[in-house]
């Protein structure tokens, strides 16, 4: 907390790389909030402190250690590096991680990645890779907030739908069911 009060200038002096300082201390204990945070700072700070690689290496450590949000970024950082499909099959992996602890904002981006795999032969995705997709974005849609994310989500769901075969949607269903009950809403 204070590393941010220095970053930003509240009730102390101005001193981003102090603040970054204090935070990678508390980051280098192994405490899985303060290596986000880090991540965040060297990630969206003021551009002086702005280290991308160092950003990845404080969120991969928090994901190895099962953070959500830690694996949401690392997901979003390999999504958005990607230059060949292991890095995109590795971004889906973390993202499906933190989805799977009911880390919302992964939902949508974790089934965009399903859903966008397609067959060279078919154009469309694996069967398995089409139910995780629908799985995901009617979990989406029933969570998201924001009324232009929701949007795509509903677009994406209804592009899968006209896809994948009608027998499949009860079992999902209920699969997204059980996910949604675990990770209720406080």
């Amino acid at each position: 907390d204070l590393g941010e009060l220095y970053i930003d200038g509240h009730g102390v002096d101005k001193n981003a790389a102090r603040g970054l300082a204090l935070c990678e201390r508390a980051a280098a204990q192994n405490m899985p909030p303060a290596q986000i945070r880090a991540g965040r700072m060297l990630l969206e700070g003021p551009e002086t402190l702005r280290d991308l690689q160092a950003a990845f290496n404080w969120f991969e450590q928090a994901a190895t250690r099962g953070a959500p949000e830690a694996q949401y970024y690392v997901g979003v950082m390999l999504r958005d590096g990607a230059e060949d499909e292991a890095q995109t099959a590795a971004a889906r992996f973390w993202f499906e991680s933190a989805a799977a602890q009911g880390y919302v904002p992964a939902y949508l981006p974790t089934a965009s990645l399903y859903l966008a795999s397609r067959e060279s032969t078919t154009g469309y995705p694996q069967a398995e890779h089409l139910a995780k997709a629908y799985l995901w974005l009617s979990a989406a849609t029933q969570r998201l907030e924001d009324p232009g994310t929701l949007a795509s989500a509903e677009d994406l769901l209804d592009e899968a739908k006209r896809i994948m075969p009608a027998s499949w949607q009860p079992a999902l269903d209920e699969q997204v069911a059980k996910h949604l009950a675990e990770y209720s809403r406080p």
